[in-house]
Parts: structure tokens; sequence; C-alpha cells
């Protein structure tokens, strides 16, 4: 198989069904498989590159979403539908939830996985902080609001939520997540808040 761009990412996206389905211990052999294509194609040796595959694909795919749900948004507007938009409300994004799962799992045993799944989260808050000092400037949060602290927060609850509602459906729909994410939003907007 040549070695192009259209090939790298089938087999990521190829990862990304594997690990997607539950498979938290996908092979390469998997992922060909899944591909259509030889083992020797793949380009990954072991179950962590399988992983870390299946990761790049599915942040490509959130970002993708995200910048353009958030196109022509601002501030908290814009956090709004970015926050919503991470939970896993359809089967699209409940295949990305389960993928940050198996990588979750995967990061208490492999420093390699965990020092990847950190770099992205990372970059994940990076966007969230920006966004809320954006809202903060434009003075949208009430003063005082630790902005930094305010993206940890807001990225931990979203990731909670997600577990429970993959988790215990019964006790956390996707409408009660996506409230309780719009009310950890509303808790530093200063409209919201009457300010």
């Amino acid at each position: 198989m040549p070695n192009t761009r259209n090939a790298r990412d089938g087999i990521a996206a190829a990862a990304f069904r594997v690990v997607a389905t539950g498979v938290g211990d996908a092979t390469p052999a998997d992922v060909a498989a899944a591909a259509g294509v030889d083992v020797a194609d793949v380009g990954l040796g072991d179950r962590d590159d399988v992983l870390l595959a299946a990761l790049e694909w599915s942040h490509k795919r959130i970002a993708r979403r995200f910048f353009g749900g958030t196109a022509g948004l601002f501030g908290l507007t814009a956090l709004r539908a970015a926050a919503v938009d991470l939970l896993p409300l359809d089967d699209e994004r409940i295949a990305e939830t389960m993928v940050e799962l198996a990588v979750w799992h995967r990061s208490l045993l492999s420093p390699r996985v965990a020092a990847i799944n950190r770099r992205e989260r990372d970059d994940l808050g990076v966007l969230v902080r920006g966004i809320l000092q954006d809202a903060n400037d434009n003075g949208e949060l009430i003063v005082g609001v630790d902005v930094p602290d305010a993206a940890a927060r807001l990225v931990a609850v979203i990731d909670g939520l997600s577990l429970h509602v993959l988790l215990y459906p019964e006790t956390t729909s996707g409408a009660a997540a996506e409230l309780a994410v719009t009310e950890e939003i509303d808790r530093i907007d200063r409209v919201a808040r009457g300010h």
C-alpha cells in the first residue's frame, strides 16, 4: 500500500472503528482486517500504536466539529456549543468517547500512551482556556473567575458526565448531561448569575 495521506487516514479510521467497538486491546491485525489490507501495510507495531492512531483520528473529527460548530460564535456562546458537542449524545460521539475510555485505561499502564494522552488533553485545555479568556476579556464572566481553574473544572465535568452517560444511562441521560454542562457554564456567566 502506498504511504499516502489517504492510505494513512484509512488506517487511522479503521483503528478508530475497531477501538470504538470496545476492542481496547485491538491489534494491528485487527486494524488490517477492518481496513481490508495486509497487516504489513498498516504501519502499526503494537496495541499502543493502534490506540494512538484511533485517538488521533478521533481528535481530528472532534476538531473539525469544534471549529465548524463555533464558527462565527464568541465567548460563552462558543463555549456552550463546544462543550455540549463533547458529550456522547449520538453514535458518532459515543464512538469517540469509547476511544477516550480505552486510551484512559491504557494510560494507567503505558507511559507512552499516558504522555500522548496528556498532551492531547492539554491541547483541549488550551482551547477551553482561550475561549474563557475571550469571554472574560469581553466582560461575560463574573468578577474574580480563575480562568485556568474554570477551564480545568469544565473539562473534568464533561469527562465525568460522559462516563456517566455511557455507564449509567438510567440515572444520567444525555439531556441531563447537557443541562449539567450548561449549569456549569452558567455558574461563571455574569448574565446568568444576575451580575
